[in-house]
């Protein structure tokens, strides 16, 4: 569940699966406090380290373009995020709404939708670490229930599971990477 893009949503299938771990499969139980584990090490990482990751990087080089592309896009996701505590007028609601945002994006189970982007705009928003941890935690807490749920309920459908998010996945690499490709072209 640390593997950013597949996360919680590929690891709870993959931990329940009897096609890949027989009669080792873990429970629903088991899988979701391991993938909630997983999250909450990613969030309280990130929630910490990416903003000085992020400077240290955009001076270098090597990279400081990727960064700037990646940081520009998280601040699109959260100025959206933004957008909607800007509507309520007090800070108290400011950052609440920036919370609940960060919740559902992150509550939504599908990939790009997991802790490590949710941590991230919730970084970019503005919110202090422990709020960012929070938000995102609770989200993964949501999802992992549903996926848990969905695998408990159908455990024959956990392998296709995992297999699909492996394809979405797949395709959103080779989809992002062809962009850049592209992008650069362009230039």
């Amino acid at each position: 569940s640390v593997i950013p893009v597949i996360e919680l949503k590929g690891a709870i299938p993959f931990g329940m699966s009897r096609a890949f771990w027989g009669e080792n499969a873990l429970s629903g139980g088991a899988a979701l406090a391991c993938g909630l584990l997983g999250g909450l090490i990613v969030a309280v990482l990130l929630a910490f380290l990416l903003n000085p990751i992020v400077r240290w990087l955009k001076g270098t080089k090597l990279f400081r373009r990727m960064i700037e592309r990646f940081e520009r896009s998280l601040r699109e996701k959260a100025d959206k995020i933004q957008a909607e505590g800007d509507e309520a007028k007090s800070a108290k609601k400011k950052t609440f709404y920036k919370m609940l945002g960060v919740f559902l994006f992150v509550a939504v189970p599908l990939p790009l939708t997991g802790v490590w982007t949710g941590t991230a705009i919730a970084v970019f928003a503005g919110l202090k670490v422990w709020q960012s941890i929070l938000a995102a935690f609770a989200g993964n807490i949501a999802a992992g229930v549903l996926i848990s749920f969905v695998c408990s309920v159908f455990p024959s459908f956990t392998t296709i599971l995992f297999y699909l998010i492996v394809a979405i996945v797949l395709m959103i690499v080779v989809y992002k990477f062809l962009k850049a490709r592209l992008f650069k072209r362009s230039r």
